[in-house]
């Protein structure tokens, strides 16, 4: 969890406002068309799950800018089913080659871990 000073301690909250207005920055600020579908009921999520959720969302926009190639879309999918929620980001590019060079799948699978979830 811990890393250098400079790393942001603690998240922002975040709701599924938040997560949408992610998505529709994503669009704005890099002209390509990208869509949230939100399924089923968010109101009574814990905020530590949509925190998280926003932070999922926010490294697969990230990563579909720094490792994909020809993308003109994007689509963001969360998805609630009882007591499961699903997040799934797809585009319609290539990938590329990038080196690694942060903490990205790795930072993200050690959050989502911290409210008993998975990266996959």
């Amino acid at each position: 969890m811990l890393r250098d000073a400079d790393e942001e301690a603690l998240p922002p909250l975040a709701g599924i406002g938040e997560v949408r207005s992610l998505v529709e920055e994503f669009s704005a600020v890099g002209g390509t068309r990208a869509r949230l579908d939100p399924e089923g009921n968010f109101d009574d999520l814990p905020v530590e799950v949509t925190t998280a959720v926003h932070r999922v969302v926010m490294v697969a926009l990230t990563n579909v800018r720094k490792h994909t190639h020809g993308y003109t879309g994007v689509r963001v999918r969360v998805d609630r089913s009882g007591i499961r929620l699903t997040v799934r980001g797809s585009d319609d590019g290539r990938p590329r080659h990038v080196p690694r060079s942060g903490f990205g799948l790795r930072g993200l699978s050690e959050r989502v871990g911290l409210i008993g979830a998975s990266v996959g």
